[in-house]
């Protein structure tokens, strides 16, 4: 077999990159800007032989805070490989990979890669739990595509805060004020605690996502800047789905959290979200997104690699912000979909 080839990927390789995801197909605009890094550049690496396509990697590199010093994190997404060179080009695209940035990390994961992440010496210090709360309960059992019993007892199970829990009144010290282009992100640090520094490019990427509306938001408590929040919303077949994508450390005060998840509720519900989706593995968020009734859906491994070992004592705050789970899932799977969605990412 002849050698293969590991390259940085270009435009020209698109065809080929989506042709190793058939018969999953996928919206190449969609995949550009995914594997892009907000401008021209792609953050991809292909595996050739023979001029050939056989596999691919990409990656989100960001910058983490954590005890007063910044680290380059990365996220590997869109492994694929043609099966017949799974050991060889698989192995090489990796492995480049994990040479990048000061540490990697993944969320989540296939049975079959959860099984080869603790083999390349990848520990799990930690679950990131994905939330689900129904806003607009009938609206959300009308787009359910499952039969009719099975549609009554999840909606009865997701949206049961809402259906028999009391509305809180709105805190009219929280206000959510639109992120102004230029700004930059606002939020309290915590030592112990390692975060996305959400830096300009980083955001600029994410503001730029295909196919979902974006909201960015300046959280203020009394005019005073606080904290960033960032949602999507996307509408398919009149079933429009919600998601906290990211909310900056705020204030250690379990009030602060909750105002602040309620407004960003609201918000939703006033876009006509049925459902909203959140991730989160910092406590005091975990904690009020169980008070209000998100109800949680996964416990999704972390997966980190930390060569220099770094993080030892660490908590994490982790949002859909990392790496490519920002836009995706948005619709729900059990909701009924477009045939155009289906082939889409």
């Amino acid at each position: 077999m002849n050698d293969i080839i590991i390259r940085s990927s270009t435009e020209e390789d698109i065809g080929g990159i989506t042709d190793l995801f058939l018969p999953r197909k996928r919206d190449s605009e969609i995949f550009k800007w995914v594997i892009s890094d907000g401008n021209e550049n792609f953050r991809s690496l292909v595996a050739e032989c023979e001029n050939q396509i056989v596999g691919h990697i990409a990656y989100v590199s960001t910058e983490y805070a954590y005890e007063g010093k910044q680290y380059t994190g990365v996220f590997t997404i869109e492994w694929m490989v043609d099966p017949k060179f799974s050991g060889q080009a698989g192995l090489k695209l990796f492995s480049k990979v994990l040479k990048i940035g000061d540490f990697t990390f993944i969320i989540g994961g296939t049975k079959v890669v959860n099984q080869i992440y603790p083999l390349l010496k990848f520990g799990q210090p930690l679950n990131v739990l994905k939330f689900l709360k129904v806003t607009k309960p009938l609206k959300y059992f009308e787009a359910l595509d499952n039969k009719i019993w099975k549609r009554f007892a999840k909606t009865i199970y997701y949206a049961r805060h809402s259906i028999f829990s009391k509305h809180y009144p709105t805190n009219s010290e929280i206000t959510l004020c639109p992120l102004k282009q230029g700004h930059k992100i606002v939020g309290e640090s915590d030592p112990s605690t390692v975060v996305n520094s959400c830096k300009e490019d980083h955001l600029d990427w994410l503001l730029k996502a295909p196919g979902v509306n974006v909201h960015s938001f300046t959280v203020k408590r009394s005019k005073i800047p606080i904290g960033t929040a960032i949602c999507y919303t996307q509408s398919v077949q009149n079933v429009t789905s919600g998601r906290i994508v990211y909310l900056s450390l705020l204030p250690k005060e379990n009030a602060i959290w909750d105002r602040v998840v309620q407004s960003l509720e609201e918000f939703l519900m006033n876009q006509g979200c049925c459902v909203i989706t959140t991730l989160a593995s910092y406590p005091p968020f975990i904690d009020v997104l169980k008070t209000r009734g998100h109800v949680i859906t996964h416990e999704l491994p972390f997966w980190l690699k930390d060569r220099k070992k770094l993080f030892l004592d660490a908590s994490w705050h982790l949002t859909y912000l990392e790496g490519d789970l920002d836009y995706r899932g948005l619709h729900l799977t059990d909701f009924v979909q477009e045939e155009a969605g289906r082939n889409a990412e």
